[in-house]
């Protein structure tokens, strides 16, 4: 949605409201001005105003002051910034606003026009006002560790996503999750990759985290057991949670972690055979004759009996 004023020939839109995330520069979009039966090299200059935000456009940063692609930039800047040029010109300008916040409170927007033949909307009853609302950056919830049995598709722990104020109109989130060896599935609209190693994940917090509660993962055997999940979020405004890691622990037949446990149970063997040689080397029986000693399972020495003396 938008709304205009118009001084004579002259008419200025701007959006009814406006977001941002903080320390993002993402495009305030929505401002524009016009100009009806236009005379040869007339000019108009906007004069943009925040509170407490670093208003800039083409890209620069802090206090510019000059002229850039036909427009002259000058102004109290950071909270203020004056426009001055062809309705063209200013326009493109206008195209590349940005307003950098550095907290989540709320601010407000201006934005006032005159032109070169007299035409003006600098009274207060004209000044267009645009609240601007700041979303602070996605929260994932922390999950360290999580495992299952391998090759088996395992209903992983609902992560949660969170946002403060994030119901705000527009706002839309994106999950990117992905694992070297872990295959993951999810059966939820807006999801992207299901079935393979890397999944996308996006629309509304809403639908983000309903995704999150349908997440299945087929843990993979790996060597040395060590294999992890990188999860990310960010929002349409930019911000994001960064990078986060979670284990991912195979567990059952042929997982590094039943491995080690029969690893362990072998490894007990071979010094149960060693002993018994050195036995039988001591008593002259030869250490072959106890050879096969090495063919008895790790289930079988681990169960023990107990023997009736006088049997």
């Amino acid at each position: 949605m938008s709304q205009t004023v118009s001084s004579g020939n002259l008419t200025v839109t701007a959006p009814d409201t406006a977001a941002d995330g903080v320390g993002r520069n993402n495009p305030i979009r929505g401002y524009s001005v016009a100009i009806t039966d236009a005379v040869e090299g007339e000019t108009v200059q906007a004069v943009i105003m925040t509170n407490s935000g670093d208003l800039n456009v083409f890209g620069k940063t802090g206090a510019y002051t000059g002229v850039l692609n036909g427009v002259t930039i000058t102004g109290g800047r950071p909270t203020c910034i004056t426009l001055t040029g062809s309705v063209a010109a200013v326009n493109k300008a206008l195209q590349t606003l940005t307003n950098d916040e550095s907290s989540t409170a709320s601010d407000e927007l201006w934005i006032n026009v005159s032109d070169s033949e007299g035409d003006n909307t600098n009274s207060n009853a004209d000044t267009l006002w645009t609240p601007l609302s700041t979303a602070p950056a996605p929260v994932l919830s922390d999950v360290a560790s999580v495992s299952g049995a391998s090759g088996t598709p395992t209903l992983l722990p609902a992560f949660h996503v969170s946002e403060l104020g994030a119901l705000r109109s527009g706002e839309s989130f994106t999950v990117t999750i992905s694992d070297s060896f872990t295959k993951l599935t999810d059966s939820v609209r807006g999801v992207t990759g299901s079935g393979s190693t890397s999944l996308t994940l996006s629309g509304t917090l809403s639908l983000i985290n309903t995704q999150l509660k349908h997440l299945y993962a087929t843990f993979a055997n790996t060597p040395s057991g060590d294999d992890a999940m990188i999860i990310k979020v960010t929002d349409s405004f930019g911000n994001t949670t960064g990078r986060r890691t979670v284990k991912m622990v195979a567990t059952g037949a042929g997982s590094a972690v039943a491995d080690a446990s029969r690893g362990a149970a072998i490894n007990g063997v071979a010094q149960l055979v060693s002993a018994m040689a050195s036995m039988g080397a001591e008593s002259g029986i030869a250490p072959t004759s106890f050879s096969a000693v090495q063919h008895f399972s790790p289930a079988c020495l681990a169960t023990s009996r107990t023997f009736d003396s006088k049997a």
